[in-house]
């Protein structure tokens, strides 16, 4: 007896020893890789110990002697948390799910015939669950020995060192059953294949971590020679792409050049219509300041040459009423009087003072409509306008600039009102008109008096603005690049070359036509059509 105590004190040792080296073994093994197969393995191993201890009877003597209800169920508990913990191992291990899907969803049964034997073997008969963990036992074994079967076959290779490590733990589980039930006869083999199958299980399975490790280090080989051929397959791609792209990177930076020329000439044009805008905004502002006081003016010098008047009659009268009533030394006094005033000269030059003021009145006012006509501010949307109104007012504004050296003839048919917005359009007879003169008075040393025509006629559908004038005209080498946006042959700083560009612009927005008939030498006239309706789109014949 006590020779077999000593032989099974020694395999409990070896026995104990095996699991904690394989214990701390896999938690380094953890701590490293961060694989979840691992730590289940971990409680996989303190379940077998605490199961084989309590079939040897250790746990009972050592952990909890005096227990005698742990005493009792101890190896039923801990032999189902093996199975439990066990079949864990296999579906983490050998990923059941996605090789053996209908196999896999067998084992939640088999959770809870286990589920059914620690709930009976806490609170009902341990006998009963005894009995039914045996029977479970032989089943399980079998059905995982099918399952790991079943993987192998699909080509995972670490399920052939699982295979043999539960046909091993297989063996045992068999021999202790059939010996339990008294199939076959309890002898010093049964009673020790248990914990012997159990620790070579472990041992196989633990070999079976290390070659997981082994096949997934030979897979990041394998997929790090793809990924580098992958990439001398992309750096040759990648060289010739970039050949491609060079080509296309040339193409395309001369079509950026062009098109930010474009943008640079845009954006010049819409400063240009800003600062018109801006100078709308302030002839608006100065023509209603000046439009009360001026008014104040021009309404008083009327009542002002009547009341004059009515004191000139009154002196008049004074005066004759004192030749026949006055003494002779008063009369000589009044006359010495009016010698020393002048009053003859001083009546006259009352007059012609009201009469400036009443001319410089009317001029401010007519000056006054005309900035409120030219600007236009207040209008961003198209409206119908009087064409004759805005020639009529620009010429005002320009007048001061023909300094009179300039005849202007006006040639106006009747025409409709048109759709148009009246602030761009002023801006483009301000524009051409501008031209004219500054053309004509750069020339004004020529044979002819600079002249300027203006005509309009009515195309039904259109409305026709011509403005001529008889200076030196445009040369062919320039006709063709006035409308070119920074084109200018004035001097540096005399001009932006953006007018006519702008005026280009405007009457295509318009939905017009821009006509220049010109010669050296014979004058230009710009030919304007403009559509009556924004909404008509009948194209222009003629």
């Amino acid at each position: 007896m006590y020779q077999r105590l000593n032989f099974e004190n020694v395999l409990f040792g070896i026995f104990t020893g095996i699991i904690v080296g394989l214990f701390f073994y896999n938690i380094f093994l953890y701590s490293s890789v961060r694989d979840i197969t691992y730590l289940v393995y971990v409680l996989h191993l303190l379940a077998v110990w605490f199961a084989q201890s309590s079939i040897l009877g250790y746990t009972q003597e050592f952990l909890w002697p005096n227990w005698i209800w742990m005493n009792q169920r101890s190896i039923v508990i801990f032999s189902s948390l093996v199975s439990i913990v066990g079949i864990w191992f296999l579906r983490v291990f050998l990923n059941s799910d996605h090789y053996v899907p209908t196999l896999n969803k067998g084992f939640n049964f088999i959770y809870g015939v286990y589920a059914f034997i620690l709930i009976n073997a806490f609170f009902i008969s341990i006998t009963l669950s005894y009995q039914v963990l045996l029977v479970t036992q032989s089943i399980v074994v079998l059905y995982v020995f099918l399952v790991a079967f079943m993987i192998l076959k699909k080509g995972y290779g670490p399920a052939r060192l699982y295979l043999i490590a539960w046909s091993v733990f297989m063996i045992g589980i068999f021999v202790f059953v059939f010996s339990e039930m008294g199939i076959i006869p309890f002898t010093k083999f049964s009673a020790y294949i248990m914990p012997f199958g159990s620790g070579l299980e472990v041992v196989l399975i633990s070999f079976a971590l290390a070659d997981k490790i082994n096949i997934l280090k030979k897979e990041k080989e394998t997929e790090q020679q793809e990924k580098l051929s992958v990439m001398k397959r992309n750096e040759s791609l990648i060289t010739r792409q970039n050949e491609l792209l060079e080509e296309k990177v040339k193409q395309r930076t001369l079509e950026l050049e062009e098109t930010l020329h474009n943008l640079q000439s845009t954006q010049t044009q819409l400063v240009e219509q800003e600062k018109m805008a801006s100078l709308g905004q302030l002839t608006a502002g100065i023509a209603h300041e000046i439009n009360n006081p001026i008014n104040f003016v021009s309404s008083n010098v009327s009542p002002l040459k009547r009341d004059i008047e009515d004191i000139l009659e009154i002196l008049e009268s004074y005066k004759a009423k004192g030749d026949i009533e006055f003494s002779s030394e008063t009369r000589e006094e009044l006359k010495v009087l009016e010698d020393d005033l002048e009053l003859s000269y001083l009546l006259d030059e009352i007059q012609q003072l009201l009469q400036g003021m009443e001319d410089g009145a009317k001029r401010t006012v007519e000056i006054v409509k005309g900035l409120k006509l030219f600007s236009r501010v207040d209008e961003q949307d198209v409206k119908k306008v009087d064409v004759h109104d805005g020639l009529n007012s620009t010429l005002i504004l320009l007048n001061s600039t023909m300094s009179g050296k300039i005849e202007v003839v006006k040639e106006y048919e009747s025409i409709p009102p048109i759709e148009c917005l009246a602030g761009k359009i002023n801006q483009v007879f301000m524009n051409i008109l501008n031209n004219a003169i500054q053309a004509l008075l750069e020339n004004e040393h020529q044979e002819v008096p600079p002249k300027i025509i203006i005509r309009t006629k009515n195309l039904n559908q259109f409305v026709q603005i011509e403005i001529e004038d008889n200076g030196p005209g445009i040369p062919d080498s320039v006709k063709q690049r006035i409308f070119e946006p920074f084109f200018t042959t004035k001097p540096v700083g005399k001009g932006t070359g953006l007018g006519l560009s702008i005026v280009y612009t405007i009457i295509e927005n318009h939905r017009g036509f821009l006509e220049v008939n010109t010669h050296s030498g014979k004058g230009t006239n710009f030919i304007i059509k403009l559509p009556v309706l924004q909404n008509n789109h009948h194209t222009h014949e003629g």
